[in-house]
């Protein structure tokens, strides 16, 4: 009767198996890593855009709030 052994821990790591998983990461950075990262980026951009937009927004109903707030006398607004 043969009985499965577990292979020691030792044998996965040889040389041949290290480099082909090497090989697996210089692919993932030269292919896969740049498509990530412009995605990523035209994320950040296209959130940095809305950031702006709403504080350009914001800016202009607050100097339009102040100026009706900061009258010394009243002032109607048509």
């Amino acid at each position: 009767m043969t009985r499965n052994r577990i292979p020691e821990i030792g044998t996965f790591f040889d040389t041949r198996n290290l480099n082909t998983l090497w090989d697996f990461v210089a692919v993932l950075l030269k292919y896969v890593a740049p498509g990530v990262m412009i995605l990523v980026a035209f994320t950040a951009v296209g959130m940095i855009i809305k950031m702006i937009l709403k504080m350009w927004k914001k800016g202009a109903d607050d100097d339009e709030d102040r100026r009706k707030n900061d009258d010394e006398y009243e002032t109607k607004y048509y």
